[in-house]
């Protein structure tokens, strides 16, 4: 073998491996009622829930297409839903069920749906004060994929709605997403960043809110019976890329 070669294969050997399994440490907080996603530098994705839950009245289905019981809270570096259905299933009048993505997550939701559902009525959620959401301060991007029957109109005995889809502050790219009866969209951009949404349909969607941010391409979007609010954010590229739908209530 020639130097090098040898020098190649050296360093093949002491260069560290990304990565892919789902090496995070998932577990049931008992006192808190919630699935805890934990470790930095490291790998969860939905399929390794199921698998390291053994406990079917917290999640059930299979690994592929899990049913969520309880609320899932993620702080690990990457966190992703990938290749399969998510079923969220409603909350009720002592737990919510959602996935909160925090802390150091980079999270994606790609080639997959993500479902509030109705386990005793084996149908989509209906129930607007017990739905399921999603909520992330942390980078989330949706890729290919779809979102349905998510978020509160109100808690019971409150008058506290949740977003079905609630992104802050590093919200990621949406591309080519579905978007069905989610009560409330709200993307809450830094302005320093330059997020893409391109060609997704969003379906009765009542209320889409787009704040601080600094899209790069928001582009080739459908708007079917939803309506839009846009609030300081690069809006110049916005105007004129629905396909279908109503004009932005405002443009401030």
């Amino acid at each position: 073998m020639k130097p090098l070669q040898i020098l190649f294969f050296l360093a093949l050997l002491i260069i560290p491996a990304v990565a892919t399994e789902c090496n995070a440490t998932i577990t049931f907080n008992t006192p808190g009622q919630y699935i805890s996603i934990m470790g930095s530098g490291k790998v969860a994705n939905s399929s390794c829930i199921y698998d390291k839950i053994a406990d079917t009245t917290i999640v059930s289905g299979n690994a592929t297409d899990p049913l969520i019981n309880y609320p899932i809270n993620s702080n690990v570096s990457y966190f992703n839903i990938e290749n399969g259905t998510v079923y969220l299933n409603e909350s009720n009048y002592t737990r919510r069920v959602y996935i909160n993505i925090t802390g150091g997550t980079n999270a994606t939701i790609s080639n997959a749906a993500v479902m509030g559902w109705n386990f005793t009525g084996s149908k989509p959620a209906d129930n607007l004060s017990y739905r399921p959401y999603i909520f992330a301060n942390k980078s989330l991007s949706i890729h290919n994929s779809t979102l349905s029957h998510l978020g509160m109109e109100h808690w019971p005995g409150t008058t506290s709605d949740q977003y079905g889809l609630n992104m802050q502050f590093y919200p990621g790219d949406i591309i080519n997403t579905t978007f069905t009866d989610v009560y409330r969209i709200w993307l809450y951009g830094s302005l320093i960043s330059s997020e893409q949404v391109i060609d997704n349909v969003f379906s009765e969607i009542p209320y889409i809110k787009l704040q601080n941010n600094n899209f790069s391409n928001f582009s080739g979007n459908r708007l079917d019976n939803s309506t839009i609010n846009i609030l300081r954010s690069n809006n110049q590229t916005l105007h004129g890329t629905f396909l279908i739908g109503h004009t932005p209530q405002s443009l401030t």
